[in-house]
């Protein structure tokens, strides 16, 4: 009877905190994909460029040979800088919220001609 007792508490807990740990993400949001490419030393170029509304960034991946820098800008404020190293970063998983507007934008400040390629899942609420 105690066994039964304990393994339905531990059972309803689970339950009712599963949506606990998700309330950053609802998930009634509309899933957005973006890309851009930027190949000239010094050079910067949006990814997303400067949006209105609410939502959140969910990943970021970039594929480069010498390196890209990412700056994300939250709700207008200062930059958030990434720095990724050469290759495929493979998808890199984030949860920034912004709640009035967000802008990312990739950067190459080699002295090189190296393409690259960034690419973001976001979200609006």
């Amino acid at each position: 009877m105690k066994a039964t007792l304990t393994g339905i508490i531990i059972l309803a807990l689970t339950v009712f905190s599963a949506p606990l740990a998700t309330a950053s993400d609802d998930g009634n949001t509309q899933p957005k994909f973006s890309a851009n490419s930027l190949f000239y030393p010094n050079g910067a170029i949006d990814i997303i460029g400067t949006t209105n509304g609410t939502g959140n960034v969910k990943g970021i991946r970039c594929n480069t040979q010498n390196g890209m820098e990412v700056e994300i800008y939250v709700n207008g404020g200062s930059s958030q800088d990434l720095y990724f190293s050469g290759g495929d970063t493979g998808w890199v998983p984030m949860n920034v919220r912004f709640t009035s507007s967000i802008r990312v934008r990739m950067v190459n400040g080699n002295y090189y001609q190296d393409p690259g390629e960034c690419k973001v899942s976001w979200a609006l609420d």
